[in-house]
């Protein structure tokens, strides 16, 4: 089930699109969309032999990390729009037939904007997950 929600790297643009269309959709405004840098992945852990005792005391072994399956790529997105739209918008994420995350959500004062009513800014990172395809 988790692979048919996790896109490969070919499908993140489209992905990323459905995103775009979503806000569009909802009536929100893109002030910002952008790539963060990945973040540094841990240490491997190699399995293989216990290490042979020696007179020193040595801390014990940490057990293995189990790799992900999956990368993370997170996007910093900020937005402009009634309260009720930057609702609707992550509704509609939700409704993504992908694994997206909105974290990071912080929602500034709501301003009045002759025309268009109160207009909240809003950032957060939207995070998706692709597929890492372990070859041997």
């Amino acid at each position: 089930m988790a692979l048919l929600k996790l896109p490969n790297a070919r499908e993140i643009a489209g992905l990323l699109a459905s995103v775009v269309l979503s806000g569009e959709e909802a009536g929100v405004n893109f002030l910002l969309f952008e790539p963060k840098p990945p973040e540094p992945k841990p240490p491997e852990v190699k399995l293989g032999a216990p290490p042979k005792p020696t007179e020193a005391k040595t801390p014990p072994a940490k057990p293995a990390v189990p790799e992900k399956f999956y990368d993370e790529i997170p996007i910093k997105v900020q937005i402009a729009g009634s309260f009720h739209n930057t609702v609707s918008f992550y509704a509609k994420i939700a409704k993504l037939p992908r694994i997206v995350n909105v974290e990071e959500i912080a929602m500034g004062d709501a301003k009045d904007v002759k025309g268009k009513g109160r207009i909240v800014r809003t950032s957060c990172t939207v995070k998706t997950y692709v597929f890492v395809d372990k070859k041997p």
